[in-house]
């Protein structure tokens, strides 16, 4: 399977942020057939391409945390400034795109009062989060801010949940199956908790972190359950067996990723702090996994 860069791989195949402070929404090549499908879709199919975006947000935000706390460990620093500014970009630019529309992506202004309402809410939580994780980005974060940005995610997860349920209530259930929308839903946490285990596994053995390992466990057992449902169907949930052969491809590319972590990830959960060497592996892996489970993202959004 073809494989997209990380960058783009992040601005769902039809826009990009600039680096600039002005976040700008630019078009970009489509790259795999998964994207090219879930592009053609877009001009028709609104609500789907809005309950992927509004799925990402999530994930976006412990992007921005599991890079702000690999870089208080010292690994891969730039490049994991890159990556939280990156995703921080994008994430503001989401918002605009949710709330103003845009054509390029096929998404048209949101009239609907309680979702922008909520589209602001989000906005007002996401700022405290946002100020913490780019004072560790720039340097100029003071002891604890680490332990403050995560505080703060609580709200604005509360937050993002509620424009989830919001959007699937007021779109996204007039247009697909059962099945659809739990593969839909499964795919699109996936994401998010790939990169909550990262940032788990990273806050081991910090002071006032104890619950981390727990909360890790948990995190694992998740993504592993939901990885294999994916695959193999979940017949309570009505989430059918995945037969298409590309969608099964970005499922061996997931798991092949898993693999290598996994072992790193359990010692973690146990109350093991990783190593240099181990957060420098899941630095490197957190980015490919997050881009196979992206994919299947796109072949699921396109194929209803």
């Amino acid at each position: 399977m073809t494989r997209i860069h990380p960058i783009r791989m992040l601005a769902i195949s039809a826009f990009v942020v600039s680096a600039t402070a002005a976040t700008v929404l630019a078009p970009i090549t489509v790259t795999t057939p998964a994207q090219a499908e879930a592009f053609a879709v877009a001009s028709t199919g609104d609500d789907r391409r809005k309950a992927n975006l509004v799925s990402r947000q999530k994930m976006l935000v412990e992007r921005m945390a599991a890079n702000a706390c690999l870089i208080t460990r010292g690994i891969d620093v730039e490049a994991d400034k890159e990556r939280l500014t990156e995703a921080h970009d994008i994430f503001l630019a989401t918002q605009a795109a949710l709330r103003e529309g845009n054509d390029t992506i096929g998404l048209a202004a949101e009239k609907n009062e309680r979702v922008l309402q909520q589209l602001a809410a989000v906005e007002r939580s996401f700022r405290p989060f946002d100020l913490a994780a780019l004072s560790i980005a720039d340097g100029t974060a003071e002891v604890g801010t680490m332990t403050d940005m995560m505080r703060h995610t609580t709200p604005l997860y509360n937050a993002l949940d509620k424009l989830a349920g919001l959007v699937d209530r007021v779109y996204v259930k007039r247009q697909f199956s059962v099945g659809a929308l739990a593969a839909l839903d499964y795919a699109g946490k996936q994401r998010w908790l790939s990169q909550k285990m990262v940032r788990e596994a990273c806050l081991v053995g910090d002071a006032g972190q104890e619950h981390v390992p727990l909360d890790l466990g948990n995190t694992l057992v998740t993504f592993e359950s939901r990885l294999k449902a994916l695959r193999d169907g979940e017949r309570l949930i009505g989430l059918p067996a995945a037969e298409d052969p590309e969608l099964l491809d970005t499922f061996d590319e997931a798991e092949e990723i898993w693999e290598e972590i996994r072992p790193v990830l359990i010692d973690a959960a146990d109350g093991t702090a990783p190593d240099p060497d181990a957060l420098h592996l899941l630095a490197k892996d957190m980015t490919p996994l997050l881009a196979a489970l992206n994919d299947a993202v796109y072949l699921i959004e396109g194929r209803e």
